[in-house]
């Protein structure tokens, strides 16, 4: 058995808000003498987001120079398990985490523009687990499968809003006409509301292969899943930003094939005689043409009722390179 350890210390300061701050962290590695391979890793540390100045703008555009670092404290748990499938290296990783979360600084996101409260009011945590196997399931070539669960969420310290009840303790809304009638109210306080950056799952894959009588022309794909991240209307009101968006889906596919090999030996006497070797990739992003959907924008009728109109992101796209080596 092997155990290996890592410890370390950073620290940042900011003539800005005259703020320092020190990151310890620590990493333990242990290989037991098993004869499977196995490996077990435990890793924490307190890491520090300083901001810029973006997050010192608040949402009327003054300038809050008393912004502090974000801070989180992490707890990450691991294993990593190597073995052969068809005569060939394999390897399956297993990550879970749990982050304490402190001195938020939240945010909207308007349309595709993140606005920041410019202001430390909010706590949260983040966790989840990660699962990810590559190898080679066709010789010489690595692929892998990933799949993650996270959970991420924060509690504003200082937010809540009234809630307006009819005679028949109905909720109600004053503002509306024809929703009836107040006869109580009620003080809420939202607690933990999902981050904007909560995305419950993802799954990736990321296949390769080669045209057997020739393994200098290969084919990749990529599959990318996700379900939707949060969002909501466009009041500066993030208790209501608890809406998700349309799952994510995209397949991308690719064809690269060596055109140049060892020119250096070949083309003493023209200008390959700099080149090592030359690769040329066609990639097709999107290959079905999916419309996913990264914001909405809000437009508001004569009634003051709210309509979220899709953005989409890019369609099928078709992308031509090349890598030269010297």
């Amino acid at each position: 058995s092997t155990l290996g350890f890592n410890l370390g210390i950073r620290g940042t300061y900011w003539d800005f808000n005259e703020e320092l701050n020190i990151s310890p962290r620590t990493q333990l590695l242990y290989r037991p003498s098993w004869e499977k391979k196995y490996a077990f890793r435990f890793a924490s540390g307190v890491y520090y987001q300083p901001p810029f100045y973006r997050e010192l703008r608040r949402l009327d555009g003054t300038i809050n120079t008393g912004v502090l670092a974000q801070r989180s404290i992490h707890l990450a748990l691991g294993s990593d398990y190597e073995f052969e499938m068809w005569n060939r290296p394999f390897k399956f990783s297993t990550e879970v985490y749990h982050k304490f979360l402190s001195n938020l600084n939240t945010y909207e996101v308007d349309n595709v523009k993140v606005r920041y409260y410019a202001d430390n009011n909010a706590k949260g945590f983040a966790q989840g687990i990660d699962f990810r196997l590559n190898g080679e399931f066709v010789k010489g070539a690595d692929s892998w499968f990933n799949l993650s669960f996270m959970n991420t969420q924060e509690d504003i310290l200082d937010d809540s809003y009234i809630r307006y009840y009819n005679d028949t303790g109905a909720v109600v809304n004053p503002i509306v006409e024809g929703f009836g009638v107040v006869d109580s109210q009620e003080t809420v306080y939202p607690g933990y509301i999902p981050r904007p950056t909560n995305q419950f799952m993802t799954f990736n894959i990321f296949f390769q292969d080669y045209v057997r009588s020739n393994e200098n022309i290969k084919v990749h794909l990529n599959f990318i899943f996700g379900t939707g991240f949060k969002f909501g209307p466009p009041d500066n009101k993030r208790y209501k930003d608890t809406l998700s968006l349309p799952m994510y889906r995209r397949v991308d596919l690719g064809f690269s094939g060596l055109i140049l090999k060892g020119a250096k030996q070949k083309y003493d006497e023209t200008i390959f005689r700099y080149v090592n070797s030359i690769w040329g990739t066609l990639e097709i992003f999107n290959l079905l043409d999916v419309a996913n959907t990264v914001s909405y924008l809000w437009i508001r009728d004569t009634s003051s009722r709210l309509f979220a109109v899709p953005n989409h992101l890019t369609s099928r796209l078709v992308n031509v390179k090349f890598v030269i080596k010297i």
